[in-house]
Formats: structure tokens, sequence, C-alpha cells
């Protein structure tokens, strides 16, 4: 019988995750973003700030757009979202879509104890990391996918949503409107099939 697999120590995770993730997706600019140390730490920190609604951008900087925001302006203090910059995130939507949704579940179910490590590490209360993992899921899953125009205004140096029920959003549900509704379809669509998968997973092992 083959020898059981042994995972590595949290701090040498990355060779492994690496290897694991390239496999899951045929897009090259999955390398770039695994160039990083710590993945398994920032995917965690990151997932919980999701969970909570917030974005952690230090945890995910090698992922921001190379080009920055863009506005138009309709009026005195009126502009909208240029469409144009929802290209920026054209290729994290593509890698995002591309990745193998049953085999990432399987992964995740194999590196679990190096999850809830990293998780514990954080000093939260709840052990549990497949409910975060879950609660920030569901958190993206609930954001709507805005067609046409989305109407902005800048009271001060920040852009905000004119729309109220778009303003009220938490962070990271801002952050996917921004993305443009094609890309916000095709990610909520990816995260569904990965929620699907890790249920299946969890529940067959």
């Amino acid at each position: 019988s083959e020898p059981a697999f042994i995972l590595p120590l949290l701090d040498a995770s990355d060779a492994l995750v690496r290897d694991a993730l390239v496999s899951l997706s045929r897009h090259e600019g999955l390398h770039r973003w695994l160039a990083v140390d710590d993945l398994i730490r920032k995917f965690v920190g990151f997932t919980q700030g999701v969970s909570e609604g917030r974005v952690i951008r230090s945890a995910v900087q090698v992922l921001a757009p190379r080009t920055g925001f863009s506005a138009i302006r309709v009026g005195d203090n009126a502009f909208i979202l240029n469409p144009a910059s929802y290209a920026r995130y054209d290729t994290f939507t593509w890698i995002i879509d591309s990745v193998d949704a049953e085999a990432l579940a399987d992964f995740y179910v194999l590196i679990t104890p190096l999850l809830d490590q990293a998780y514990k590490e954080l000093g939260m209360p709840d052990p549990d990391f497949d409910r975060v993992v879950f609660a920030a899921i569901g958190l993206l899953l609930e954001t709507p996918v805005v067609e046409g125009e989305i109407g902005l205004e800048r009271p001060v140096v920040m852009y905000e949503f004119a729309d109220d029920s778009l303003e009220s959003l938490q962070p990271a549900q801002k952050q996917l409107v921004r993305m443009g509704p094609a890309n916000t379809k095709r990610i909520k669509s990816k995260l569904s099939e990965v929620a699907r998968a890790l249920r299946s997973a969890r529940n067959n092992p």
C-alpha cells in the first residue's frame, strides 16, 4: 500500500501549495500570484477579513491591478465608474474562473490541519475555519450584479457610490461591484461551484 501522505510544517508549506494550485489551473497568471511567501497564512487572513466584509490588501497585494481606478465626470459632483476600468480585473477573473473547483476542494480538505493552525494563530475564539470560508463566500454571493452605469460622488477625496444601497455594502462587496457586472457574475458563479465542491468533499472524505 502507498505510504500515508505527511503534510509539511506550516512554515514550510509554500512549495506544496504552489505545486498543487499550479496543477489546478492552466492560466499562466497564477504563477505571479504564487510568487509570494506564507501563502496559507495570507489566504487565511484574507478570508477571515472577507468573512467580516473587509479587504486586507496587504495579504493580496500581488493581486492588485497594475492600473488605477477610473471615473468619468458627468456633472458638478457627479461621476460614473468608467466601464473601461472593469478590464483591470479581467485577468483576475479569468484565473479564478480557470480553477478546477472539485480539485481545489479536495486540496482544501487535505491541508485543513495547516489552515486550522494558521487560523488559530490569529487568536480567533471559534476554531472552525470552515465556517469562516462559507461566511466569506456567502457574503460575496450576496453582492448585487449592477448592470448599466454606476453613479459615483466625491464628497472629499475618495469616490463613493451615489446609490445608498451600494454605498452601504461591505467593503469586500464594493470591491466586487467595482469589477463590473460580467466579472462579478463569473466570480460569483465560481464561488458557488467551490462552495458546492467543498460541501461534497467534506461529506465524502
